[in-house]
């Protein structure tokens, strides 16, 4: 059972030293809402549509410290409002299974990757506004050691600063990507170091940062102020050495030190305070910008911490000190945003064992306790320590139930979730509510970077937009990278629906084996109606990126949305970039060119082009034939010249029969050089084929391969 705790009393010394862990873990809307039929009252009868959220609610379930394991949708109850929540689907997350692999050597129980509901998301945020630097250095080396090892690989990771004037900036999106991770905190620390930057190179144009930035994107942000009362430094360091007692001058050079730290400690602890506040409220927007984030969600606060109220002067140093009430009322509204957002703070004390020595640990434990998480302190290994904090959520279920009649206005709602027979010493975890989706005009430029980032580092495949997409990779030369134009289409005749001008975008990234992405390409496009509605309806948006990348097997995963109506497609293309030489057929496809009175708009990123045999061409992805007539297509390809290498060609229908009908005629070829996919030209006959959608297959052999590939095309035209 879910448990929220009161706000914090300064006079219980007792809670602050409770240990008891409360967990709140993440609710995930499904990108689907499913219209189903009203329930019928009578009299009257009325008919009416319902709509149906599916909300995905992780859970754990704990007897002591160990996952209680096998339970179904049967054991759970939901609740929210006084009603229960049908619940329609369970997914057991464990993430102590070896991974799942294809072929006859799987183990008998292997886990599956988590849905991106399920997955760990694990926020970073580096305190720069009251940890010092030698510290904070410290703490970088002990998070790159925890990235490296100390995470489950379908964990995602993110980084984030807080600043000394009080902003906290996001550095990196979450993503699987341990490489960019790392370069992110190599450059951050190489910033605090005072390294100076090189050249920035691309990674600091990432619309969505999933590559990792660079030390020339971080140089400004790495300025590190402790806000420290330096009067009384100094005396301390006097006393630390022994002067202070040494003689007459000693004694003066104390007392004239210690009366001037007096004098601007209360300048200094409002300054503290102050900064205190922006951190509560700096949390607080991260809270509010990541709110969209699906998914279990962890923040690692790696600081030296503040102090909940003012520092006593220094000729009452026994006395306890007062707590501001302001601010730990400002810090109570920063936790209960974050419970509500399903998020756990771990405190990593960035002082180590040198904690006990230095200011007290107030805020950090107080952040932590009130989410259920732990403070980290006297301790120089953070990632042992992690890992014990993260291990209670090695074990979870996915819980998918249907919320009826949502509005998408953002408000919070309670729920509950019980198991149906209660049993003793057995604790259910999860956090108090979820948010409901924001309207989409009220949608922060954050959460839309999120959302992209998140769709594209997940599994998840929908073609709301109709996205069609080919990558053309060129071979790779002596400097180890190659070419790869990608073709990416939006139809346009479900753009144009009267609300004025569309806002398309497009995100390409490919990602290696690994996980790494290695290269990406974005645009933007903004499309006024009626200036090319016309153009739009007769075909739509045609764009032409480019990745450079060495040889390799990738998934190119795609991203489209056109923000104004909500809609997306994203989708994967696998691809494989050949070596210099490489022996063998690879990535042979169709590509038909344009007429000369084509609709298609065309849009290109960057420097980006696609030149076959000194010809440029931007090539259509589903070419059309007219009635009884032909279009002209080129089928490219490494390896098409191969010794023994042959080709067969026949049209099929939707279904895959094939038509009995219209043929493909090869016009001539052309073998590639420097790196240039093979060219075969050739020309498609419709002949008596009736007008609509058809697919031209593609069969190529070489000894001991064959590649089956199918195109898209249409003979346009009436029936009459």
């Amino acid at each position: 059972m879910a448990t929220t705790s009161p706000p914090l009393d300064p006079g219980s010394a007792a809670r602050h030293r409770r240990r008891a862990r409360r967990l709140a873990v993440g609710i995930a809307f499904l990108p689907v809402a499913v219209a189903l039929p009203g329930h019928q009252a009578a009299p009257p009868i009325v008919t009416s549509q319902t709509s149906v959220t599916a909300i995905e609610l992780p859970v754990e379930v704990h007897r002591g410290s160990a996952p209680v394991r096998g339970l179904g949708a049967e054991h759970f109850e939901v609740w929210e409002d006084g009603r229960r929540l049908p619940i329609v689907g369970v997914e057991v997350i464990d993430l102590t299974l070896p991974a799942a692999a294809p072929g006859p050597a799987s183990p008998a129980i292997a886990a599956s990757p988590p849905t991106q509901a399920g997955r760990r998301h694990v926020l970073l945020l580096f305190d720069l506004g009251f940890t010092e630097q030698h510290r904070l250095l410290r703490t970088l080396v002990g998070a790159r050691t925890v990235v490296a090892g100390g995470l489950h690989r379908s964990d995602l990771v993110g980084v984030a600063l807080f600043l000394p004037r009080g902003e906290i900036a996001l550095l990196q999106t979450f993503t699987s990507d341990r490489s960019a991770t790392d370069a992110t905190l190599a450059a951050l620390e190489a910033a605090i170091r005072g390294d100076a930057p090189g050249p920035s190179g691309d990674a600091a144009a990432d619309p969505l940062q999933l590559t990792g930035l660079g030390l020339a994107a971080l140089a400004t942000q790495a300025r590190v102020l402790t806000g420290d009362n330096v009067y009384w430094q100094a005396l301390d360091d006097l006393l630390f050495a022994g002067s202070a007692g040494g003689g007459k001058g000693g004694f003066l050079t104390a007392n004239i030190l210690a009366h001037s730290g007096e004098v601007v400690q209360y300048e200094v602890e409002e300054s503290r305070r102050s900064r205190a506040r922006a951190m509560g409220r700096g949390i607080t927007a991260l809270e509010q910008a990541l709110r969209a984030v699906e998914g279990r969600k962890y923040l690692l606060l790696f600081s030296q911490g503040f102090e909940l109220g003012a520092k006593p002067a220094r000729g009452n140093a026994g006395s306890a000190g007062h707590f501001s009430s302001t601010l730990v009322g400002e810090l109570q509204r920063t936790v209960d945003g974050l419970r509500r957002s399903g998020w756990v703070v771990h405190a990593i004390d960035a002082s180590g064992t040198e904690g006990s020595m230095l200011q007290p640990q107030e805020a950090l434990f107080f952040l932590a306790e009130e989410t259920g998480g732990q403070l980290v302190t006297n301790s120089n290994d953070f990632g042992e320590a992690l890992a014990r904090g993260l291990a209670p959520s090695g074990y979870a279920y996915l819980l998918t139930v249907q919320v009826t009649d949502l509005p998408a206005d953002g408000s919070y709602h309670p729920v509950e979730v019980r198991l149906a027979q209660r049993q003793r010493g057995v604790e259910v975890h999860h956090r108090p509510g979820y948010h409901a989706p924001r309207p989409l005009a009220e949608r922060e430029e954050v959460d839309w970077a999120t959302e992209a980032a998140q769709l594209l580092t997940s599994s998840e495949e929908r073609d709301e937009l109709g996205l069609r997409a080919v990558a053309v990779p060129f071979a790779a030369g002596a400097a180890g990278a190659a070419r790869v134009p990608v073709v990416v289409e939006v139809p346009g005749g479900g753009l144009v629906d009267g609300r004025g001008v569309v806002s398309l975008e497009l995100f390409g990234y490919a990602f290696d084996a690994a996980g790494a992405a290695r290269d990406h390409f974005a645009a933007i496009a903004s499309l006024d109606p009626d200036k090319v509605g016309a153009r739009l309806a007769g075909g739509g948006l045609r764009f032409l990126g480019a990745l450079d990348l060495p040889p390799g097997s990738y998934h190119l995963r795609l991203l489209a949305r056109d923000r104004g109506a909500g809609r997306v497609s994203v989708i994967t293309v696998p691809l494989v970039v050949p070596a210099a030489g490489a022996v063998g057929l690879h990535q042979a496809q169709a590509l038909f060119v344009p007429r000369p009175d084509d609709p298609w708009l065309v849009v290109r990123g960057g420097d980006a082009d696609l030149t076959l045999h000194g010809r440029a061409l931007v090539p259509s992805l589903e070419g059309a034939v007219p009635r009884s007539g032909e279009a002209d297509l080129v089928l490219v390809g490494h390896g098409l010249d191969a010794g023994g290498a042959s080709m067969a060609a026949r049209i099929l229908d939707l279904d895959g029969a094939p038509t009995g009908d219209g043929r493909l005629e090869l016009l001539g070829m052309a073998p590639g050089s420097e790196g240039e996919p093979d060219l075969l030209v050739g020309r498609l006959h419709a002949g008596a084929l009736a007008a609509g959608t058809y697919q031209l297959e593609l069969r190529w052999s070489t000894p001991g391969k064959v590649t089956v590939t199918r195109q898209p095309f249409r003979v346009e035209g009436t029936t009459g």
